[in-house]
């Protein structure tokens, strides 16, 4: 579905420009957005416009008398490509939906950018700010310290070399990113706070051990050759959820966005 946007047309005729980036990794697509933004705006440019929908999200800027919208395209099929474009626009003069105070520190901030996330089918702009990065030893001793002190572990995925663990630490959201080479070793890793994204969704009943197993150890890779993943932690591998149940919902009713 398109989202109509009378105010925000484009005012070029012809075809759309070609995107700067089509990739079916949303961590580059959010990599590129994020660069772009922050490269606009310290050049002076002003975000005055953000909306989501329901397979993409849109970021209108405006320079003097000069406008331009950066789309991140977000098709539900998973074998098409996600897309990133920039295209002149009409100045937008009404109905605007300001970005938020947070998202505007996070591309002003040293390490802060734009993550991208979805929820009832919209996707929607989660802005972070990135507090700690590492490589080789130092990056297993900081997912170690991380999970160590969490409050909660949200989730933890695993995407070929690319492994995510979300976890809160009281009200606040972080997100510990590692890469891994092919045989799953931690070779980098960073936390990001997140500003605006800190819902509590479930409660994960292994926690107090997760962070025992942890405490003051490297974390040397993720396993998940049987199909459970697991942390390597020395000669000690830590299954994130052994029986399938170790994730509870933490929901009401009436806590359900949707």
């Amino acid at each position: 579905m398109l989202i109509a946007l009378p105010v925000i047309a484009a005012v070029i005729a012809g075809p759309q420009p070609a995107p700067l980036l089509a990739t079916h990794d949303r961590a580059a697509l959010e990599a590129e957005l994020t660069t772009q933004l922050r490269g606009a705006i310290a050049n002076g440019w002003t975000l005055v416009d953000v909306r989501g929908g329901d397979d993409r999200l849109m970021f209108t800027l405006t320079k003097q008398q000069h406008a331009e919208r950066h789309t991140a395209e977000l098709p539900y099929s998973q074998t098409a490509a996600l897309t990133y474009r920039i295209e002149p626009v009409a100045v937008p003069t009404a109905d605007l939906q300001p970005p938020s105070p947070s998202l505007v520190r996070a591309l002003q901030v040293p390490g802060g950018g734009v993550a991208l996330g979805t929820e009832c089918g919209h996707w929607f702009e989660r802005p972070y700010v990135e507090e700690a990065s590492a490589l080789g030893i130092p990056a297993r001793k900081l997912v170690g310290k991380t999970l160590s002190t969490m409050s909660d572990l949200e989730s933890a995925d695993r995407d070929g070399a690319r492994a995510v663990f979300a976890v809160t630490r009281g009200a606040k959201w972080y997100e510990v990113i590692a890469t891994l080479d092919a045989d799953g070793n931690v070779l980098s890793a960073s936390v990001r706070r997140f500003l605006d994204y800190s819902t509590d969704w479930t409660d994960y009943r292994r926690a107090a051990k997760l962070r025992r197993a942890v405490r003051g150890k490297q974390v040397t890779a993720l396993d998940d050759a049987d199909g459970e993943l697991a942390l390597v932690i020395g000669n000690h591998r830590f299954v994130i959820d052994p029986t399938g149940d170790a994730f509870e919902s933490a929901m009401t009713g009436t806590d359900c966005p949707c």
